[in-house]
């Protein structure tokens, strides 16, 4: 199962459609649209209510400092990229 919880905008919907990627999400959790941006915990439990999730069901991988904070805060296992 996958989803996405992202610090951008309401443009995030139409992108992923264009990238061909919607199909393959289950739910994207946009900051813009739920009034709390990463490193709350907030859109993480979001994510963990609209798929009927308990944190330790959860992975999550980011590239942000803010990505492992919020998910952690939430409970969340993570999985940082570390980027060149």
């Amino acid at each position: 199962r996958l989803a996405v919880v992202s610090n951008f905008d309401g443009r995030l919907h139409a992108l992923l459609r264009e990238l061909g990627l919607m199909a393959w999400l289950e739910r994207v959790i946009v900051s813009s649209e739920i009034g709390a941006a990463k490193p709350s915990a907030v859109p993480f439990r979001r994510a963990l209510e609209a798929l009927a999730l308990e944190p330790h069901e959860v992975w999550h991988v980011g590239d942000q400092p803010e990505d492992v904070e919020g998910a952690s805060r939430a409970g969340v296992r993570c999985l940082r990229l570390r980027r060149p």
